[in-house]
């Protein structure tokens, strides 16, 4: 359709608007509801009432479920659709639990009403990166909010798609606890030689762990190679750690210090949690007492086990 033609359907279009808004026996019902345009209350429901209980009212965060497209649409040219209300539940149920309750047993009192998002927006479509790349399944504004997406495919009986949402959402937290206390700097330097802005798609895992990273979107900068070293190794564990990630490392020919970056790196993301909000992340090897590593693997487990 060339420039002409479609001015023409434009203006039809238009027209035809006016004529049917111009009709002098027809108007409109001013008790007619239209929601999100302002000033609508929902009922509130069962569902409502469970989130107040488990939120808003001991965290202050609100969750917001039903379609309001002013927080759903980061860009214009993104297609999400609303997320089905019975998957509101099983979604926030496994989250309190993965999440939340290992930061009541491993922070001080009043960390979670001191440094949570406010508000948590649930989506039901999967959001896409620029360019129709990788499925996108959360991401942090600010330190105010986190917007979740593909609620719709969440299904707690699955151990791959609950990891999933627990790497994003502690991967997510760790850029609003660094929103609140930003990291050591010296973590910038580790790794400066080899990250990879636009590029990093291309590497895989291993490739990855031999070049002294977490995954390969931490290549993609330091801040978020800091927050990729806190969402693996919460969900992940030092076993895997130990087992797996270093000795790949040491097989590199690419970065023969490698494991030593991944090492430095991790020392450096324990010590921001110790220094910085008086959390241990592995347990105390004299006491015994549980880490936040260790809670959160037994949660996840947990969550699976019971759906």
């Amino acid at each position: 359709m060339n420039l002409k033609t479609w001015v023409a359907v434009a203006c039809a279009a238009c027209a035809a608007l006016l004529l049917s808004a111009c009709r002098p026996n027809e108007a409109m019902d001013p008790n007619l509801d239209i929601p999100n345009l302002g000033g609508y209350e929902y009922p509130k429901t069962e569902l409502d009432v469970w989130l107040e209980e488990t939120f808003l009212i001991p965290y202050n965060i609100e969750i917001v479920y039903r379609w309001d497209a002013s927080m759903i649409y980061t860009s214009i040219g993104k297609k999400i659709t609303p997320v089905q209300e019975a998957k509101v539940k099983p979604m926030m149920s496994a989250l309190a639990k993965m999440w939340f309750d290992p930061f009541l047993y491993a922070a001080p009192y009043g960390f979670l009403q001191r440094y949570a998002p406010k508000t948590i927006v649930l989506a039901g479509s999967p959001e896409y990166a620029a360019g129709g790349g990788a499925m996108v399944l959360g991401t942090a504004e600010g330190a105010a909010r986190i917007f979740l997406s593909n609620v719709n495919a969440f299904e707690p009986s699955n151990e791959t798609v609950l990891r999933d949402y627990l790497r994003v959402i502690e991967h997510e937290y760790g850029h609003i606890l660094n929103q609140f206390i930003y990291y050591p700097v010296e973590f910038n330097s580790i790794s400066r030689a080899f990250y990879d802005p636009t590029g990093w798609g291309n590497y895989e895992d291993d490739d990855a762990f031999k070049r002294g990273f977490f995954s390969p979107y931490s290549m993609s900068s330091p801040e978020e190679d800091f927050v990729e070293v806190v969402a693996w190794i919460l969900i992940r564990g030092l076993d895997w750690f130990e087992n797996t990630v270093i000795p790949i490392a040491q097989t590199s020919t690419e970065n023969p210090q490698a494991a030593s970056h991944l090492r430095q790196k991790l020392a450096i993301v324990e010590k921001y949690y110790k220094d910085a909000f008086n959390i241990a992340l592995f347990d105390d090897r004299v006491t015994g007492e549980k880490g936040l590593a260790t809670l959160v693997d037994e949660a996840f487990n947990y969550v699976l086990l019971h759906n």
